[in-house]
C-alpha cells in the first residue's frame, strides 16, 4: 500500500536524519585533521601513545570548542532513531562520539599532533550533552512536542516556512560564529573595542556599515512577517532576537560589537511597524536583502582606503579558506540572504512557477555574484574569492530542493 501525503513527510524527515550523521562526522573528521598533509609515524612512535596521555596546558577554549562540537553529533544520532529507548540512545550517541574522538585523536599521531586524553573527555561530554538534549526533543519526547506547539503556535507550519527560518538562523550564526564565548576581561574589552576607539577618535564613523546593518536587519523583519502567524509577533520576536544578537557578540571570541551595527540595527527597528504597515512584505524584503549584498561586498574597509592596489580574483573554491571548524561555520553563515533570497521567491512565483525561479534566478545569482567579486579586485580591503560565487549558487538552490517536496504546504 503506497504511503499518503501525512506519511510522506515524516518519512522523509526519517531521510534527512540518517543523512545528516555521516554527513556531519566526515565535517569533524576534516575539521580536525586538516590540512590532510604530512602523515607518518614520529620517529619515536611508542604504541603506548595509541594510550593517549593528559596535556601539560588546559586551554579552556579547547575545551568548550571540544564539547560543542560534538554536541550536535550527539542530537542528531539519537534523533536518527527517536523512538529508542532514553537511556540507550543516549548511551548509543556517547559511544558514537568517543569512538569519533579515539579515532581522530589516534590518527592525529600520524599528521603528527598532540592527541590528549582531555580532547577524548571533552568529546565524549559534547556528545553525552548533545544525546541527552536529542532525547528530550526528539519526535514524540514531552520537551520536543512542547516546542512544536509552541512553533505551531508562534509561526506558519510548512517546510516552505521552515526555509524562512533557516535564513533567519543562518543570519544569527553568520554574527556569533566561531560560536566560543569568553568571559575573560580581555576578551570582553576586546568586544567593545570598535565602541571605545569610536569614543577617543581612533576611528571614524563607517556610513556604508551602518546602511548594511539598517537593510538587513529591516529585510528580514519584513520576512519574518511572512513566517509569523501576526505582525505583532514578527515586530515583536524580530526585534528581541536582534537586540538578542547583538548583546551576545560581545564575548564570542573574535566578534566584536560596533557602533554601525548599534546605529544601523536601531534605525532598522524603529523603521519596521511602519515596514509593516505600509511595504509589501515579499517584494520589499527581497529589495532590501539585495541591496545588504551589495552594500557588504562593494563597501571599502575603512583604514584601508589608500590600498587602491589591484587584488586579483581567486579562481580556486576554498583555496584561501583553512577549512577548520570556525570557517565552515563562517561559511554556512555567508549562505543567509541567498536562502532568504529563495524563500521570498518562492513565495512571489508561487508553486505553479517554482522550476522556472529556481533555474533563472540561480543563473542570476551566480551571475551577479561573480560580478560583484570581479569589482572587488579594485576596492581597498575586499579579496575576490570565487568560493562566494559558490556559497551563493549552493545556498540557492539547496533552499529551493528543501522546498521542493510535492507535499510541502505553501
Amino acid at each position: 500500500m503506497p504511503p499518503t501525503a501525512r506519511e510522506l513527510p515524516k518519512a522523509a524527515r526519517g531521510r534527512v536524519r540518517a543523512g545528516l550523521l555521516p554527513v556531519y562526522c566526515v565535517l569533524v573528521a576534516y575539521g580536525t585533521l586538516f590540512p590532510i598533509s604530512g602523515w607518518g609515524l614520529p620517529a619515536d612512535f611508542d604504541w603506548r601513545s595509541l594510550l593517549l596521555t593528559w596535556p601539560e596546558h588546559i586551554s579552556s577554549t579547547d575545551v568548550f570548542t571540544n564539547i560543542l562540537l560534538y554536541i550536535p553529533l550527539g542530537a542528531i544520532a539519537v534523533w536518527r532513531r527517536p523512538h529508542s529507548r532514553f537511556g540507550l540512545s543516549i548511551l548509543g550517541a556517547t559511544l558514537l562520539g568517543a569512538g569519533l574522538s579515539y579515532g581522530l585523536e589516534c590518527l592525529q599521531i600520524l599528521l603528527p599532533r598532540v592527541s590528549s586524553r582531555l580532547d577524548l573527555l571533552t568529546n565524549a561530554l559534547g556528545s553525552l550533552a548533545g544525546g541527552v538534549g536529542g532525547a528530550l526533543t526528539a519526535e514524540g519526547a514531552l520537551i520536543g512536542e512542547k516546542l512544536r506547539d509552541l512553533r505551531r503556535t508562534w509561526f506558519v507550519g510548512g517546510r516552505v516556512a521552515n526555509v524562512g527560518l533557516l535564513a533567519l538562523s543562518l543570519w544569527v550564526l553568520s554574527h556569533w560564529a566561531p560560536l566560543v564565548p569568553s568571559l575573560d576581561i580581555g576578551n570582553l574589552k576586546d568586544g567593545v573595542r570598535p565602541l571605545w576607539n569610536f569614543l577617543r577618535g581612533f576611528s571614524e564613523f563607517d556610513a556604508l556599515h551602518a546602511a548594511e546593518y539598517l537593510l538587513g536587519v529591516l529585510g528580514l523583519g519584513l520576512m519574518t512577517a511572512t513566517v509569523t502567524r501576526t505582525r505583532l509577533a514578527a515586530a515583536g520576536l524580530w526585534s528581541a532576537a536582534v537586540c538578542l544578537v547583538l548583546a551576545v557578540k560581545v564575548p564570542i571570541i573574535t566578534r566584536q560589537l560596533s557602533l554601525e551595527a548599534l546605529v544601523g540595527s536601531g534605525a532598522a527597528l524603529a523603521l519596521l511597524p511602519f515596514a509593516l504597515m505600509f511595504v509589501p512584505r515579499r517584494a520589499g524584503a527581497v529589495f532590501l536583502i539585495s541591496g545588504t549584498v551589495l552594500v557588504q561586498a562593494l563597501r571599502p574597509t575603512i583604514g584601508l582606503a589608500r590600498d587602491t592596489g589591484f587584488q586579483p580574483i581567486n579562481w580556486v573554491p576554498l583555496a584561501i579558506h583553512q577549512l577548520n571548524l570556525f570557517d565552515l561555520i563562517d561559511l554556512v553563515g555567508g549562505l543567509w540572504p541567498f536562502v532568504a533570497l529563495a524563500y521570498l521567491s518562492r513565495l512571489l512565483a508561487g508553486r505553479r512557477r517554482s522550476a522556472e525561479t529556481a533555474l533563472v534566478g540561480g543563473f542570476v545569482i551566480a551571475v551577479v555574484v561573480f560580478g560583484i567579486e570581479w569589482a572587488q579586485q579594485s576596492i581597498p580591503g575586499r579579496f575576490a574569492d570565487t568560493t562566494d560565487v559558490l556559497v551563493a549558487t549552493v545556498g540557492w538552490f539547496a533552499a529551493w530542493r528543501i522546498m521542493s517536496s510535492r507535499h510541502s504546504p505553501h
